[in-house]
């Protein structure tokens, strides 16, 4: 697990910072909003709301991009993403999903 550290903060990181497996409530909030239900997460801090929301809208911006190259017949795909959180880490990196490439460059 490597030096896992608490994060105070927005949404954590796995690998990074300490977490709990939220999955099978992710699946289950994601099968939700899919259906057009309303869902709300009422909690105390540090519960994983940021992460649960964010984690939501990863996936169907990563379903969408994949849709997009497909489209197009294409294995490889270029993205830049226009940051403007203070704690943004810039930088390009290379994200597989599936048989598909994506290379994201953040600044």
């Amino acid at each position: 697990m490597g030096n896992l550290i608490f994060n105070i903060s927005g949404d954590c990181k796995p690998g990074f910072h300490y977490m709990v497996d939220i999955a099978s409530r992710l699946s289950a909030i994601k099968a939700m909003v899919n259906q057009g239900q309303y869902v709300t997460i009422n909690r105390a801090r540090q519960y994983g709301k940021t992460t649960t929301r964010r984690a939501y809208y990863i996936d169907q911006g990563e379903k969408q991009l994949m849709d997009y190259l497909d489209h197009y017949h294409l294995k490889k795909g270029y993205m830049v993403s226009f940051n403007f959180n203070k704690k943004k880490e810039i930088g390009v990196k290379r994200i597989i999903l599936g048989d598909k490439i994506l290379v994201e460059a953040v600044v």
